[in-house]
């Protein structure tokens, strides 16, 4: 287990990587390798700044918004909505608790 896992492990954060599938180069036999994508499962604003450190190093990320208030969950959208701005990245909606940032 890396260094970092045992870290968010420890502050309550659940990660899951999937893999999306192998995207074929019309113009060579070559494959793209597949993007990880990092899912977390936000339960307070403090877990906030590990997605908006994934946004800046321009990894995809997955949250999971389930766990929390409705108030909570306009202020944390709010913030990444921000974020997202600032970063110049998209937020897109798949249903009321999953948001997928890019």
């Amino acid at each position: 287990m890396k260094f970092f896992d045992i870290i968010f492990k420890g502050l309550g954060f659940e990660e899951k990587q999937t893999k999306q599938k192998v995207v074929e180069n019309n113009n060579d036999d070559n494959n793209i390798p597949a993007e990880q994508i990092n899912e977390y499962h936000i339960k307070s604003n403090n877990d906030l700044k590990v997605v908006v450190q994934l946004l800046r190093n321009k990894k995809q990320v997955v949250i999971l918004l389930d766990e929390l208030s409705s108030s909570n969950k306009t202020k944390i959208i709010d913030f990444l909505s921000g974020a997202c701005y600032a970063l110049k990245c998209d937020m897109k909606k798949v249903n009321d608790n999953k948001y997928i940032l890019n």
